[in-house]
C-alpha cells in the first residue's frame, strides 16, 4: 500500500505545556455549561502558538524542522497565566493569557527570524497584535446576547492567577484529525532560566 501526503500542510511552532499544567488549566477554566452552549478544547491540545506557517510544501519540511534548532540553546522559561481574553470574531473563543508577554513575544521574534533566515516560509502576520494563549473553549453561535455576556463575566472571574509552571520544550506542530500532533520537539536548556 501506498502512502499519499498532501501536497502543502499548515505548520506551528508552540510552546509546550506539561500534562500538570494542561489538567491545571481545564480545571480551573473549563466551564460547567452544557454543549450546546460550549464545545471545550481538548486538554490534549493546549499549547502557546508562538508562529503559523501556512501551506508548508511536503518536501521543505525537513527545512522547516531544521531551522528551529538553535531554539534548543533557550533556557526554560518561567511562565504564569496572566489573564483572560475572548478572542475570535465575535469574541467566542475563550482563552488562558500567558506572560511575561515580553519574554514570550521575542521567543516568537527569535523563531520567526530563524524561518526566514533558513527557508522561504514566514510567520503568518494576519493578527495586528500577538497575544500569548491557548484555547479553552469555544461558545456556539447563536447564543442571547446576555447570555453570552453572563458566561464572559464568569470565565473572567475565574482564579486563574493559581497557575505558574516552567516550559521545558518547544514543538513544531500540525493538525491530524481532530487534534494536533508533534512533527518535531525542541528542549530548552535546562542549566539556566528565563523568569
Amino acid at each position: 500500500m501506498v502512502h499519499t501526503h498532501p501536497a502543502h500542510k499548515s505548520m506551528f511552532l508552540a510552546i509546550e505545556l506539561e500534562p500538570d499544567v494542561k489538567q491545571s488549566l481545564a480545571r480551573i477554566l473549563y466551564l460547567d455549561l452544557p454543549k450546546s452552549q460550549v464545545r471545550r478544547q481538548a486538554q490534549r491540545d493546549f499549547h502557546i502558538t508562538l508562529g503559523f506557517i501556512r501551506s508548508v510544501k511536503w518536501q521543505d519540511r525537513s527545512l522547516v524542522e531544521q531551522a528551529f534548532k538553535p531554539l534548543e540553546r533557550i533556557p526554560v522559561l518561567s511562565l504564569a497565566v496572566t489573564g483572560v481574553v475572548a478572542l475570535g470574531q465575535f469574541g467566542q473563543i475563550l482563552c488562558a493569557r500567558f506572560g511575561p508577554q515580553e519574554v514570550i513575544e521575542d521567543l516568537s521574534l527569535e523563531a520567526g527570524t530563524l524561518l526566514t533566515k533558513h527557508t522561504e516560509y514566514q510567520f503568518d502576520q494576519s493578527y495586528a497584535a500577538y497575544i500569548p494563549h491557548t484555547k479553552i473553549q469555544t461558545l456556539k453561535r447563536n447564543l442571547p446576547e446576555a447570555l453570552k455576556t453572563k458566561i464572559l463575566e464568569t470565565f473572567r472571574g475565574l482564579p486563574y492567577k493559581k497557575i505558574h509552571f516552567k516550559a521545558r520544550s518547544l514543538a513544531l506542530m500540525e493538525r491530524k484529525g481532530r487534534h494536533y500532533q508533534t512533527v518535531k520537539r525542541y528542549i530548552c536548556n535546562s542549566s539556566a532560566s528565563i523568569t
